[in-house]
């Protein structure tokens, strides 16, 4: 095999599969929720937010149980890294934020693991 290069690259990142599901917060107001790291975790789309000169989404991270585990505020395009208590790293990507009233979609999130 002189002179000749064997590429074998992985790519581990992937795109969670799971679906947008409603949840409610302690008011019964319905919030846009992703559920990832195999079913352990919630991402829940809490509101749009003013913040640096653009709208962003206020989000939590919660266990499947609902319990709080981090609150944060994520603008469109910015790579946004999100370690579990578990060690492993996942990705999450705002793609587009628009106020919510009414029920209406407030953001479209993608979460890599």
């Amino acid at each position: 095999m002189s002179g000749e290069i064997e590429i074998n690259e992985t790519i581990n990142e992937t795109i969670n599969e799971t679906v947008n599901e409603t949840a409610e917060n302690e008011f019964g107001r319905a919030l846009e929720a992703i559920y990832f790291g195999e079913g352990r975790y919630i991402f829940v789309i809490e509101d749009a937010v003013w913040y640096g000169g653009e709208t962003c989404a206020a989000v939590n991270i919660e266990y499947a149980n609902r319990t709080s585990i981090k609150r944060d505020v994520i603008c469109p395009l910015v790579d946004y890294y999100w370690t579990a208590p578990d060690g492993h790293q996942f990705r999450i990507k705002i793609t587009e934020v628009a106020a919510g009233y009414g029920g209406t979609k407030w953001a479209k999130a993608i979460i890599y693991g």
